[in-house]
Parts: structure tokens; sequence; C-alpha cells
């Protein structure tokens, strides 16, 4: 205790106090820190939030149940219930009703169906629901739900007012009911009702959507299930209530981890923060060290100097970003729920609640890439001899040997990305992606010393003979900062790499999204159920609809489809019916196999006989599955057993897609074909937009249970998804200003200390007769040079990071890929910000060359 006692003591003394002395430079580097552990701090816990709602979701909604039976492709025969209430192993069953409504004022409402008493062994939302005064209306009083505190606030009703829905029904509020388990079902959005009053409104009399079981205590689980599986009816499936809701889960945590990789970036940029200082301090103090060690100071006391240095650093980095990460997540939170809501599930989005295991994560991680970023220039001062007391020390800059080797050993780590980031790893956790992201700016930020040694020798002469002797001056001292110089490159490098990846991405995937939009999600109008996502499809046009579409569409081609929503191998599908003669007319899809046109059209050509499906990008990845290989499935009652086609891109964001022959679906059941799941209509002539227009308006007007469709020009939908897509990215823009902040941050510290360390240098020259212009332009061209060689590196950082990202991590977190895309001029735009970024980052290291008088520090005085 003495000993630990001691160490503090010497460390206030040692180190503490020449930070008091040089405030500035500390200060910036801890808000550098504190920037970049505030990014992450806020992304963990804006993303974290978005989870623990939906799990708090899935948790009310699946309840104490052990199992659940589902019908995938539709629905369970509630008559099934006593069947299985006669099993010695199932200890309870309840019938559920999960559907979704359309209010008069365009709000979706997710009914809740139930029977109170079989499904009071289940759930209890609160005391209020058991009270015989509210539970027995829901049975006895048809059209009554009780509604949860937000659905009410959303809908501005109250207890015993009237919800009106879309098609003329109308809803009575028993009560309003606040339970926050309740509430965190589909953001609150939400009514519970008795399972006839769902059935009539769905129209499902017989039917419900799926039953909840209960097993006998200690009993083995698998056993159950066992024996109920021998009683299941064929298309029947039985899993675990845990899996319930896998898929949302997985999709958020996937998007949580890129976010958080990308959030890391700009604490890993702060770590070269904390490098350049402690590097600054292990060399200009090399003698203050040589006095400690002749008086005995061990070289493991040393060495635990400056890594206390680099500790404190961090954890003040930390203490700072705390408040600042709770005010970026009243900016974050919005963003990320309204991305999870519109690409995922919905969630709520109530208060931010601040995660005791966020906090702490992000204290232990911010400290120890401080501890880890000062190790190096630790191992440098613990070698200082005691000699060194009476010794005058040189230059510290790196030998032209010693340069070499680390870029050699940057240039094996990038080259190291690529076969590392293909390493399979976890499944959906694209793990071994990520650690070739940080091999990259690694490797990348090793490389930067030796860019820097060749720039100064070789371009100063060039650029002195061009701007003057003062520019080659500056040139020449960047070569002499040696590694601190190159530090500050490497937190630009991290920035300007995480720039250019982005820009590409966003790029790539903008330009192969529009392509796969504007040919693949083709039509004029759009018509569905109202509600036809959120209820997967399981409620079709109504035949007068179906006709009156008929008769009024004129010479207008209509493209009828029917999409059932599967689970193969624990992966979702989308099975979706189409008439593959008109989509191969009025559409096209984006293949990636086969490759040729021909094939391409072949592919197709069996697909319109019914001789082979074609499944889409994520469904190939997620299942294994691929052109040539045998697809079985079962769907609606069919088993369907034919050869992958084709597989094509798609950019649906809830699980991959098989495209199949409505037609030759139909044979299969030696049926017609089903009533419409939906339908595209495509109109022919010159104004093919005013057409759909009139169609549209007419359709509102005058056809059959029209309240029911959600009728959508296409122009409409095609820019309701771009503007989808382009939300999606307004967390990655904020991670990259920041980035850029920290970036800057490092450049000015970076000059501020050379500037410091070479005050005598510069006013001896003030001395000779430079002029405070000509100093400034030292300055600024020292700043420009240095922001050169960040953007020469960190262009080819971000140009292989793209890569890895669109080809690896995307597709082990989401399933897809899509065309990498360059765009030069679009990148040039990085040019202008980086500059200015460096230009205002030289504003600092001014105004401290020329601060003091010239004589003041030609006297001898230390800056």
């Amino acid at each position: 205790m003495t000993r630990i006692a001691f160490f503090f003591s010497l460390w206030r003394m040692f180190s503490l106090r020449h930070h008091q002395r040089h405030a500035l430079r500390a200060i910036a580097v801890i808000l550098g820190v504190a920037l970049g552990a505030a990014v992450f701090t806020g992304v963990r816990l804006a993303a974290r939030a978005s989870i623990s709602s939906f799990e708090n979701g899935m948790d009310a909604v699946t309840g104490k149940a052990d199992a659940i039976i589902t019908e995938p492709a539709g629905r369970v025969d509630e008559r099934f219930v006593g069947q299985l209430l006669r099993l010695p192993e199932v200890a309870a069953a309840s019938p559920i009703i999960s559907a979704y409504v359309e209010t008069a004022n365009g709000q979706i409402l997710h009914i809740f169906g139930v029977d109170p008493f079989l499904d009071r062994t289940f759930r209890s939302y609160s005391d209020k629901t058991a009270r015989p005064e509210l539970v027995f209306p829901l049975l006895d009083t048809p059209n009554t739900v009780i509604l949860g505190a937000t659905a009410a606030k959303q809908l501005g009703v109250n207890a015993h007012d009237t919800v009106h829905l879309t098609g003329g029904q109308k809803l009575t509020v028993l009560h309003v009911l606040h339970d926050d388990r309740f509430e965190a079902v589909d953001a609150g959005m939400v009514a519970l009702a008795d399972i006839a009053t769902a059935q009539e409104l769905t129209g499902t009399f017989g039917k419900v959507d799926r039953i909840d079981l209960r097993f006998l205590a200690n009993t083995p689980i698998q056993r159950n299930i066992s024996a109920v599986k021998r009683l299941l009816p064929e298309g029947y499936s039985l899993n675990p209530a845990e899996e319930s809701g896998k898929t949302g889960r997985s999709m958020i945590r996937a998007y949580q981890q890129n976010l958080t990789v990308l959030s890391f970036v700009s604490l890993f940029a702060g770590m070269f923060l904390v490098y350049g200082l402690t590097s600054l301090n292990a060399a200009s103090r090399r003698f203050e060290v040589s006095v400690l060690r002749a008086l005995g100071a061990s070289r493991s006391m040393i060495f635990g100097l400056f890594l206390a240095d680099g500790a404190i650093l961090g954890l003040a980095g930390w203490a700072i970003s705390t408040p600042l990460s709770l005010g970026l997540l009243n900016h974050l939170a919005p963003v990320v729920n309204h991305t999870v809501n519109t690409l995922f599930t919905r969630v709520a989005t109530g208060g931010v609640f601040i995660h005791g295991v966020e906090i702490v994560g992000a204290l232990l991680l911010t400290v120890t890439v401080a501890i880890l970023a000062s190790a190096r220039p630790a191992l440098e001062a613990m070698r200082v001899s005691p000699r060194e007391v009476l010794v005058t020390t040189g230059s510290t800059s790196t030998s032209p040997s010693q340069t070499w080797r680390w870029a050699l050993a940057g240039g094996l780590l990038c080259l190291a990305a690529w076969p590392i980031a293909h390493i399979p790893g976890p499944s959906g956790v694209p793990l071994f992606g990520y650690f070739a992201v940080f091999c990259l700016f690694v490797g990348f930020s090793l490389c930067s010393p030796f860019l820097l040694e060749v720039m100064s020798k070789h371009v100063s002469v060039i650029t002195g003979r061009i701007f003057g002797p003062m520019v080659m001056v500056g040139s020449r001292e960047i070569e002499d900062a040696g590694p601190r110089a190159a530090v500050s490159v490497g937190a630009l490098i991290t920035a300007v790499g995480l720039f250019v990846c982005l820009s590409i991405t966003i790029g790539s995937f903008r330009s192969t999204f529009n392509l796969w939009l504007d040919q693949t999600v083709s039509g004029d109008i759009f018509l569905r159920p109202q509600g036809a996502e959120e209820n997967h499809y399981r409620f079709t046009l109504r035949p007068e609809t179906i006709d009156w579409i008929i008769q009024h569409a004129n010479s207008a081609t209509i493209m009828a489809y029917n999409r059932y929503y599967l689970d193969i191998h624990g992966v979702p599908v989308q099975f979706e019916t189409t008439d593959f003669h008109v989509y191969r007319t009025h559409s096209q899809f984006l293949f990636l196999t086969p490759a040729t046109a021909s094939q391409q059209l072949n592919a197709l050509r069996e697909a319109e006989q019914g001789h082979g499906a074609i499944v889409s990008e994520v469904f190939a990845n997620q299942t294994g599955l691929g052109q040539g290989d045998l697809l079985q499935l079962h769907v609606d009652g069919i088993e369907l057993k034919t050869p992958i086609v084709a597989v094509v891109r798609s950019y649906r964001t809830r699980g991959g897609v098989v495209f199949f022959d409505r037609s030759a679906f139909a044979n299969l059941s030696n049926a017609s074909p089903p009533l419409w799941g939906g339908a595209r209509i495509f109109f022919r002539g010159p104004k093919p937009e005013a057409q759909a227009q009139q169609f549209h308006d007419q359709f509102l007007r005058e056809a059959p249970a029209a309240a029911t469709v959600q009728a959508t020009l296409g122009s409409q939908l095609r820019h309701i998804v771009r503007g989808i897509f382009e939300d999606t990215f307004a967390v990655t823009s904020l991670l990259l200003v920041i980035a850029l902040i920290v970036a800057a941050i490092g450049i000015a510290t970076t000059l501020t200390v050379m500037v410091l360390e070479r005050s005598q240098r510069l006013n001896t020259l003030r001395a000779l007769g430079a002029s405070r212009h000509q100093i400034r332009l030292l300055i600024v061209w020292q700043a420009l040079s240095l922001c050169m060689c960040g953007m020469i590196l960190g262009s080819g950082a971000g140009l292989i990071l793209a890569d890895l990202v669109i080809n690896v991590v995307n597709k082990v977190s989401f399933g897809w890929t899509f065309v990498f895309t360059f765009n030069p001029l679009e990148l040039s735009l990085t040019l202008p910000l980086v500059f200015l970024a460096g230009l205002a980052a030289s504003l600092p290291a001014a105004a401290a060359a020329l601060r003091k008088p010239i004589a003041e520090v030609l006297r001898g005085q230390h800056p």
C-alpha cells in the first residue's frame, strides 16, 4: 500500500505538474478522447435502447409460453386447442390472433386477440385487466378493446370513446391501460381484444394466428415438444418461445454492431492523440527521466509513470465523454429508432435510459485504448540511461531504416486484412471483418512515417523553389519531428479512410439500390390490403375489388401476386408467386447468377414455365443454396420441390425472397390461383403517370371496399423508398463529422507541439528577418503536408475498407452486397474539407509561435 501511495505521489509531482504547466496540450488531447468516447457510448446506448424496447415487446407478446404453434403460410385451426389440452404434457394452451388494422387517421394499430380466461396463465398486463368489470365486457360486448396509453394518446381517445377504422368498422375503448410491458409492444400502438372480436375484425372465423403452450413444470421440454409434434397436422410448426422475434433481434443487433465499429473509429483516432502527447513527454523529458533513474527509480517505475499518464488521459476523457454522450444521445436515439422502425420492426421511442454496463464498458475500453497508445512511448522512456543526466539529448527522429521497417510491417498488415476478413466467423457477426478493418487502419498508420520522410526529403526541394525557403524549412522540420508528426497523420488516416469508405459505400449502395428500385420495383400503381406488410399478406383483396380493377384497367397490364411468409432452417423467407410472363415484359431482375444475358433469359423462361425458382442474394447467403441446388418448401399445404435457376439482388430488409410463377404454383394444387395478395398495374401510352393518377383517383372514389386497400402510385412509392434509404445514413454522417473533428484536434496538437519544441529556432528565424507572414506560411505548409500525407494513405485505406464493408461486413450482417462504384468527382469533395481542417488546425500553432517576444525566447527559456 505504501508503494502504491509513493507511486501516485511521484506521478503527481512528475506528471501532473508538467500537465498543469502545459495545460492546453493536455486539454486538447482529453477533448479528442472525450469526443471519440462520447460518440461510442452514445451510439451504443441508442442502439441498446432499441434492442431493449424490442425485447421487452417480445417478452410481453410471448409471456410465459414455453413453445408456440404456427402455420407458416397460413393459420391454425382453433379447434386444435382442445386436442392440445388433453395431452398430459400440456399444462395450458392459449389461442392468439395478432393482426394489424388501420385507423381512420392513418395509424397502424396492433390488435392482440386473446381468450381472457385461457390467456391469464400466460400474460398479466396489470391488475386492472383482471377486474371483472373490465374482463367480462371484452367477452360479452363485441368490438371492444383495452387500449394502450401510447395508442390512446396517438389516436386522441379516452375510455368509452370510439376508434374508427378504415372500412367503416368501429372499436369502443373500455379502458386505457398504463403498463410498461404492454407499451413495449409495437411502440405502444396495441389494443387488447377478445379473440372473437379480433376474428370478426379480420374475417378469420375458426382460425387463429398461433397457439401458445405451457408445459408441466419440472419436465424435459424437448420430450414435451416431441409429444406435441406427434399430434401436429402437416404444415404446422412448433418452436420454442424464445425463437419468437429472432429475426428482428438479429437484424437490429447487426445494425448495432456496424454502428459500434464505425463509432469506435472516432475512439481509435483519439488513441493517436494520447500516443502523440505521451511520446512528446517521453522525448522532451529525457533529461528529467534520467535524473529519476540516477536517483534510483527502476525501469518499471518509469514505465508505470508513462502508462499512468495514458490511463489518466483516458480516464479524464471518459469523465468528460459521459455528459457529452448524453447530449449526443438525445440526437442519436431518434435517428437510430427511426431507422430500426423503418427497416426492421416497430420499437418504442420512449425516454432514454442509462445502462451501467455500457457506461462501465466505455470506461474500460477508453482507458484500455489510452494505455495501449502510451505503451510504446513508455517503453522508450524506460530505456533512458541514468548516464544521460550529463548528456544533452539530440533529435528524436526515427532513422530511415526504422521508418522503412515500420512501413514494411504496415504493408504486411494491409495485405493480411483481405484474407483475415474472409475467415468464417460466428453466424451473422462479421467478427474477422471488423478485425480486418482494425488491421487496415493500423497498417496504413504505420506507413505514414516513411511517407512523411519521403515527402520531406524529395518534395521539399521542389516546393521550396516554388514557394520560397520557408516552405523548405517547414518540410525539413516535419522530417525532424519524426513519429510524432506521423501520429497526427494516423488520426487523419483514420478519419479520411472512414470518409472515403462511407462515400464509396453510400454511393455504391445508392446506385445499385436505385437501379434495383427502378427495374425490379416497377409499376405505375401498386395495390395491396391495408397493413399487408404488418399482417404478412395473410389477407387478400376482396373479390368485388378485384372485379372492379379488371373492368376499369382497360388496356393496362395487371400483374397479380401473392406472398407467403415462411421459415426455412431458421431463415425468414418471403415466398412470392407472380406472373413471370408479365414480369419479364415490364420489369427486370438484377441477376447475380447466371452471368450472361442469354443464360438469364433462359432462367426466366424456366421460371415462367414453373420449372424452377428464382431466389434473392440474401436467401442464397443465409441458407447456402444457390443456382442449380434443389429447393424444398412447404407452402400453404403444398410440397414444392424445384431447382433454383437464378440468384438475384433484392434489398428487402425482412428476410430472403423466393420467386415462383403464380399459375404454376396453382397447378400444383389443381386449383385456380387464389385471390390476389396484391397487384401492380402497368399503363401503356405516352403518359402512363397521368393515366395512373386518373385510375388512382377513380379507384378511391368508386371501387368497392376501397378503404381497405392501400393504393399507391409507383412514382410515389419509389420516392418514399428512396427517402427511407437516405435516412438510414444520418448516423454515419454524424460519425464522420466527429472523426474529422478528432483528426483536426490531432493535427492542431502536433503542430503546436512542433512549434513549442522549436520555438527558439522559429524566433531565431524571426530575429534574422523572417516576417510573421513567413512564419505563418511555414506552419500552414506543415499542416497541409500532414493533410496531404493523411489524404494519400487515408484514401487508400478507404478504398480497401469500402470493399470490405460491401463484400464482407454487409454480406455477413444483412446477407446482401452491391456493386462497387467509384466516383472520383464525388470523392474530390473530401479534399476541401480535409484541407480546411488542416488550415483551421494550424491557427493555434501559429498563435503559439508568435505569442512570446523574440528576445525572451532567445534568452534560452524552455518552451
